[in-house]
């Protein structure tokens, strides 16, 4: 799981949200007509709100993962003594 949501990150990451808007507003309707055997095209302001969503939580990931590993480990070893979870 871990290796897959981090190339998802680097991917989303790596390649312009312009690009990723267009891949899926016509990749998507071409991968749905396909799969339908018929013509069926993505609403575009579906494909703008998933491809945004998509773009913005892999910023959002990378941010709280950042955050997460910049605890020191004293910080973790005295909230480990208060008996908190290591989650």
């Amino acid at each position: 799981m871990r290796l897959v949501v981090g190339f998802n990150t680097t991917v989303i990451r790596s390649v312009p949200e312009l690009l990723i808007i267009l891949l899926i507003y016509f990749g998507g309707t071409v991968a749905i007509s396909a799969f339908f055997g018929r013509y069926v095209e993505v609403n575009a302001s579906l494909a703008g709100v998933v491809s945004l969503t998509m773009v913005f939580g892999a910023y959002t990931a990378e941010i709280f993962r950042g955050a997460v590993l910049s605890i020191p480990q004293g910080q973790l070893e005295a909230a480990r003594s208060f008996g908190l979870h290591p989650l």
